[in-house]
């Protein structure tokens, strides 16, 4: 596993669909998380089904450095894995699986089995009205990496622009990892709410809670979109140019500004 929340639950969808498309037993090694490169938190505690399959997740000891070896040369030598390809033996697989293909499993009308923890919704369940609309504004590690594009307000402007009744009248709140970059980033006649969420998984869940969402160019933004329960609002999505690995990851009710 590798990656932080967004990239986790893909990667967890993606092992799922292999489980019962070929019969095996996948399991997830998330020893890999504290020992990459950039050290990333398991995330996934939060949801119902960590309690049920937590046997498929390996936590403690070393990670399997062979293993790691050999998907080194595997990717050096340009060997990758095709969905169509037989898992007939025991493998290890590296990769961030981000497309809704691996999700077909779940439902996307309601992603029924990807749930958060009731006592967790409980905690963090909070009621919106209609005029509600949340941004999500990533910063941190997109300003600096080359393989990120970055956002700009322009976008974010477009996006507002899809709600017929206007700035004054929509009630804003801004998701980010990063507060400094989002005080330089909004023009000072926006008023908006800046949210104090101490987890991704906190993020998240409040997140998919708006029936409006104006979505940045990152997984976590897409896990927000597939989770929300809303059908009548709207769900804003930057195309796909801005994002580094391109896949089927937009739900077809979506709006797309390039």
């Amino acid at each position: 596993m590798k990656g932080g929340l967004g990239n986790q639950l893909f990667q967890y969808a993606y092992g799922i669909k292999m489980e019962e498309k070929f019969g095996l037993t996948v399991l997830f090694d998330a020893r890999g998380l504290r020992n990459a490169n950039s050290p990333r938190e398991f995330e996934l505690s939060d949801f119902k089904f960590l309690s049920e399959h937590r046997r498929k997740f390996i936590f403690e000891g070393n990670s399997n450095f062979i293993g790691k070896l050999l998907s080194s040369i595997y990717s050096k030598l340009g060997r990758s894995y095709k969905e169509s390809d037989e898992m007939s033996r025991p493998g290890i697989y590296s990769g961030f699986w981000q497309s809704t293909k691996y999700l077909e499993f779940l439902d996307l009308g309601g992603v029924k089995d990807i749930e958060f923890n009731e006592s967790y919704v409980n905690d963090y369940k909070i009621s919106r009205k209609s005029n509600d609309v949340a941004l999500h504004i990533r910063g941190t590690d997109f300003l600096v990496d080359k393989n990120c594009k970055n956002l700009g307000w322009d976008y974010y402007e477009k996006a507002l622009s899809f709600f017929d009744c206007g700035l004054n009248n929509l009630s804003i709140t801004i998701f980010t990892d990063d507060p400094v970059y989002v005080k330089n980033l909004v023009p000072k006649e926006i008023r908006y709410y800046l949210t104090d969420s101490k987890s991704a998984g906190q993020d998240l869940l409040r997140l998919s809670q708006f029936p409006n969402l104006i979505l940045a160019n990152s997984t976590f933004s897409l896990w927000a979109g597939y989770l929300s329960e809303f059908s009548d609002g709207k769900v804003i999505v930057p195309g796909l140019d801005f994002f580094y690995l391109k896949g089927e990851i937009f739900k077809s009710n979506w709006l797309v500004v390039n």
